[in-house]
């Protein structure tokens, strides 16, 4: 109950544009190794979580409550609708944006469930007796946008789906 009565009250700080963003120096690696290992105590045997693109270790500016909300909404989805296992990518990137894409080989999202997705309360079609309260792709949103960055998604049915999210590059001060 305190974790929806937390992700309503994100919501409405995110729709009356009043999500606090804190950006600070956040070295990567250790952040988003951090994220995979709380993931995978929710995933089973038959997930493998991967990080890809963080051969060295860089500092951006970035608000670090705020992209772990966006990283653990999705990455638990990704556990969440891949429900015969599979590999789960996170992968980082820096050509010109600093950007996040997290990969999934599950179920995948019916099109018409494509154009409300990120909508409060709003859950797809095909995911039957799966729990969840259609409020974490909104609260990635939100987290998002604070941070001037973009998230789209690509979804085929019983393929997968990527969610990507691209943020303006800022490394943090040497």
């Amino acid at each position: 109950m305190n974790r929806l009565l937390d992700e309503v009250l994100l919501v409405g700080q995110g729709d009356a544009g009043r999500l606090v963003f804190n950006p600070a120096p956040l070295a990567l690696k250790p952040f988003f190794a951090h994220l995979l290992d709380e993931a995978r105590v929710s995933a089973n045997e038959y997930h493998t979580l991967v990080l890809l693109g963080l051969e060295c270790d860089r500092e951006v500016l970035a608000d670090k409550v705020l992209l772990r909300h966006i990283c653990s909404n999705l990455l638990s989805n990704a556990i969440k609708y891949s429900p015969q296992g599979g590999q789960i990518d996170l992968e980082v990137g820096f050509e010109g944006q600093f950007t996040i894409e997290i990969r999934d080989r599950g179920m995948g999202i019916p099109p018409k469930d494509l154009r409300a997705l990120f909508e409060p309360f709003h859950r797809a079609g095909n995911v039957e007796n799966i729990p969840g309260t259609g409020l974490g792709l909104t609260i990635a949103k939100s987290c998002v946008q604070a941070h001037g960055g973009e998230i789209t998604v690509e979804s085929e049915v019983g393929v997968g789906t990527t969610f990507a999210i691209a943020f303006p590059l800022q490394f943090a001060p040497a």
